[in-house]
């Protein structure tokens, strides 16, 4: 991860944890709308409605999350590991180091999420929709993103001595994904698209069977 890269995190991280207000009810009554370290582990939170929560460092790992609705919360830290989100909905997200690793996400939505430093290792992402995400450092090692949608992300920085860095697909099968668009993105926030070649040299892949 660059230097730009992880600042970008750290800032997101920053604002994120200063906006989390006093505890409230999220519009599912028995979950928080902000919290601290919050823990979910294993719960059965099938459909529930967590769109505009806070949470900072919650745990989520081996939840039932399918169906979910999370759109436009802001989650800094929130571990995802081994959960079944299976077509949740985390549109417009603001998910800054978010552990999705081992998770289920068939079908879900991250519709103009911010990812900013995400693990998607080894996820089960089939279908998976991401237009317009800014996927910036996230690591998809090993994660099924076959039939995805990836148009228009930022997916790529350069820094300011010329260093170009892309998400991570090492061993991701991209078969039928769809990362046509995608972009590279300066330190002034200029974003331009990126070409084949260098998203599969600095992604780590040959992107085989994906749309360019």
């Amino acid at each position: 991860m660059t230097r730009i890269t992880t600042a970008c995190l750290a800032i997101a991280a920053i604002a994120i944890v200063a906006a989390v207000p006093p505890a409230a009810r999220s519009a599912s009554s028995d979950l928080p709308s902000s919290c601290l370290g919050c823990s979910f582990s294993g719960r059965d939170l099938h459909g529930a409605d967590l769109s505009g929560t806070n949470y900072v460092g919650a745990n989520f790992s081996d939840a039932n999350l399918r169906g979910a609705k999370a759109s436009g919360a802001k989650m800094v830290g929130a571990n995802f590991r081994n959960a079944d989100a299976t077509s949740a909905d985390f549109t417009k997200a603001k998910l800054v180091g978010v552990n999705f690793q081992l998770a289920t996400l068939t079908g879900a939505r991250f519709d103009a999420a911010s990812l900013v430093g995400a693990n998607f290792r080894g996820a089960k992402a089939q279908s998976l929709q991401m237009p317009r995400a800014d996927l910036i450092g996230v690591n998809f090692t090993g994660a099924d993103l076959r039939d995805a949608n990836l148009r228009d992300t930022k997916i790529c920085t350069r820094d300011y001595n010329g260093h170009i860095d892309c998400a991570e697909f090492a061993n991701a099968d991209v078969r039928g994904a769809d990362l046509r668009g995608a972009m590279i993105c300066g330190n002034n926030d200029s974003c331009a698209p990126v070409d084949a070649a260098t998203l599969r040299e600095r992604g780590h892949s040959p992107l085989t069977g994906a749309r360019l």
